[in-house]
């Protein structure tokens, strides 16, 4: 795959191969990612890491299983995986994981928000937030969600279908009235290419850690956002 150019330039982006995993070089903060956004959309759902290879790369993330067996979540260095039951569990180390985005929060900035705020809201009020609109951000949401609409995707077998179709056939989605959690995610510039998906990318797990799931539409209340500017993406291909 072609990495757009101003994007690499911009943000540092490194590509290095599964052998290189444990002693790639990293700051602080950097974002490591395990595929590319393109490769889930083409159906690429084998994984060639598993969960116990991300727990050092970072204690922040999103991402998937191997077969889009849920939607995993990292909070606090817990790996959680929503299923299309939606209930949270926690990953088992073995599992393989053919996309995730990690990172841990350093140099982070807050804002308070008392809501309500929509998902449009919310997206406007960090864009007005961000030092360079063109960069690329971890985004991290505590509180109080009512109602948020989540998602989740039934686990897929062989031979893979794209995504986009396997969004129609084998999506679940759930409206959850009122949660307390935290949403998890990124959010990358328009011309991300196929490296990320563009815009922002959020998962939520309940506090209780029963729940959550790929975010849609969501109203927050009485929430803590914060926010972290990764300067490198490390992808692993």
């Amino acid at each position: 795959m072609t990495i757009d150019p101003v994007l690499a330039h911009r943000l540092r982006v490194h590509a290095f191969g599964h052998d290189h995993l444990a002693d790639e070089h990293r700051d602080p903060g950097d974002i490591t990612q395990i595929h590319t956004a393109g490769d889930v959309l083409a159906g690429a759902y084998d994984g060639d890491v598993t969960v116990a290879d991300l727990r050092p790369l970072g204690h922040f993330g999103i991402g998937t299983l191997e077969g889009l067996d849920g939607e995993l979540i990292v909070v606090d260095g817990e790996f959680w995986d929503v299923g299309a039951d939606g209930v949270a569990r926690l990953a088992d180390d073995a599992a393989r994981v053919p996309f995730a985005v990690l990172c841990d929060l350093v140099d982070v900035a807050t804002l308070d928000v008392p809501g309500p705020l929509d998902r449009a809201g919310f997206e406007a009020l960090v864009g007005d937030h961000l030092p360079d609109p063109d960069g690329c951000y971890a985004v991290r949401v505590h509180g109080r969600f009512a109602p948020v609409h989540v998602r989740s995707v039934a686990r897929q077998r062989p031979p893979y279908r794209p995504l986009a179709e396997v969004l129609v056939t084998d999506q679940r989605d759930f409206t959850l009235p009122e949660v307390v959690g935290t949403m998890v995610g990124f959010r990358f510039p328009a011309d991300a290419g196929d490296l990320e998906f563009a815009g922002f990318h959020l998962h939520l797990l309940a506090d209780d850690r029963t729940t959550g799931g790929h975010v849609g539409e969501a109203v927050l209340h009485d929430a803590r956002i914060t926010l972290a500017h990764p300067h490198a993406v490390h992808v692993e291909l």
